[in-house]
């Protein structure tokens, strides 16, 4: 997990969705609609929501059938040191 995701100023859920995109990452597992049955809580329209807040800092491309992390370099609201 890239601990700049802290400094984007990201909604409690938008931050919950980076962290089970991180950890599907990890396994390399993808991240489709399927692997957040059991990981979402929250109702579809939240998911909805938090995907489309990290899909507009650019934390993450969502091409239609899976969400992708995208590197820290990419994300809007965070310049290179």
């Amino acid at each position: 997990m890239d601990p700049q995701i802290f400094n984007l100023g990201l909604s409690d859920d938008a931050l919950s969705l980076y962290m089970i995109l991180d950890h599907l990452h990890a396994f390399d597992m993808k991240a489709t609609p399927e692997q957040f049955d059991d990981r979402w809580h929250k109702s579809k329209d939240e998911f909805d929501t938090a995907t489309a807040e990290l899909v507009m800092q650019r934390v993450v491309e969502n091409d239609g059938h899976h969400l992708h992390l995208l590197p820290s370099s990419d994300w809007l609201a965070v310049k290179p040191d």
